[in-house]
């Protein structure tokens, strides 16, 4: 995973999430991923549920399958079972 690549796609739906409100974007440029993260969170958090732009979907998905790629687990990796008929 890019963490560039990761921390720009924060830094970009956190401006958007902001501007849909109508609030001035602060520079976050000094701030860690996790600091990101975690004001990105935030925002989704307070958003009420309506409609997006396609570009904050597309970037959304991008950031989380890069986020989530280490902890999916496919059902190819889980131990097999035989249960005991009785």
């Amino acid at each position: 995973m890019n963490k560039d690549t990761q921390v720009n796609r924060l830094h970009q739906m956190i401006a958007f999430l902001m501007e849909e409100k109508g609030e001035v974007v602060p520079d976050y440029s000094g701030k860690s991923e996790k600091e990101l993260e975690e004001i990105w969170r935030g925002l989704v958090n307070i958003r009420p549920a309506s409609r997006v732009d396609i570009c904050y979907l597309e970037l959304e998905e991008a950031y989380l399958k890069q986020y989530h790629t280490v902890a999916i687990v496919g059902l190819e990796k889980l131990p097999r079972y035989k249960m005991k008929r009785e």
